[in-house]
């Protein structure tokens, strides 16, 4: 379990999840936020950019946050 728990940064109050790699869209780090979080982040996202389709937005949102989808 300690090798999960170096995934996991506790940073200003908030829970972040290290990433790393070498893809295109590589990202250092994405904050956690709940199941209801990211609902309502979703339906914003999907109102706000013009009705896209899920998996669009959900790629969207996976750049930015992570998520118990």
């Amino acid at each position: 379990a300690r090798h999960r728990a170096e995934q996991y940064l506790i940073e200003y109050g908030r829970l972040w999840k290290l990433r790393g790699g070498t893809s295109t869209r590589a990202q250092a780090k994405v904050e956690c936020i709940s199941r209801e979080e990211a609902r309502i982040l979703a339906a914003r996202t999907h109102t706000e950019g013009g009705h896209w389709g899920r998996d669009t937005v959900k790629i969207a949102l996976l750049d930015q946050i992570c998520s118990p989808m």
